[in-house]
C-alpha cells in the first residue's frame, strides 16, 4: 500500500494520468496498472488522495496545537515498527527515543 500512496500522489499531481508500477529484479519484472490492479483504478486513487489530504490536515493541526517541541512530542506516538524508523541508523533511533523520554 505504501507504493499505492506514492502512485496516488503522482496521479493527483500529473493531471490524473493513468499510473503504473514496475517491480523488477535480476531475472524478472511485472507491470501493475489499472487493468490488473484494482488499487490503481481512478476511483480508488481518488479515495487515497482524499485520505492523504486528511492525514496532512491532521498533521498541520497537531503542529499548530503544539507551542513547544515537548508538547509536540506529547501529541504523537512513534510507531517504531514503521519502515521510516527501521530504515534509520541506531544513533538516530537512540536520539529519537531520548527526545520522547524513552531512554
Amino acid at each position: 500500500m505504501n507504493n499505492v500512496y506514492q502512485v496516488a500522489g503522482f496521479y493527483a499531481l500529473n493531471g490524473k494520468q493513468p499510473p503504473f508500477l514496475v517491480y523488477a529484479n535480476a531475472t524478472d519484472y511485472r507491470v501493475f496498472d489499472s487493468t490488473n490492479t484494482p488499487e490503481l483504478k481512478p476511483d480508488y486513487l481518488d479515495d487515497v488522495v482524499r485520505d492523504i489530504s486528511i492525514q496532512h490536515k491532521v498533521t498541520e493541526n497537531i503542529l499548530r496545537a503544539a507551542e513547544t517541541k515537548e508538547e509536540l512530542l506529547g501529541l504523537v506516538s512513534p510507531d517504531w515498527e514503521h519502515f521510516f524508523w527501521k530504515s534509520n541508523s541506531p544513533a538516530y533511533i537512540r536520539e529519537a527515543k531520548l527526545l520522547w523520554g524513552m531512554e
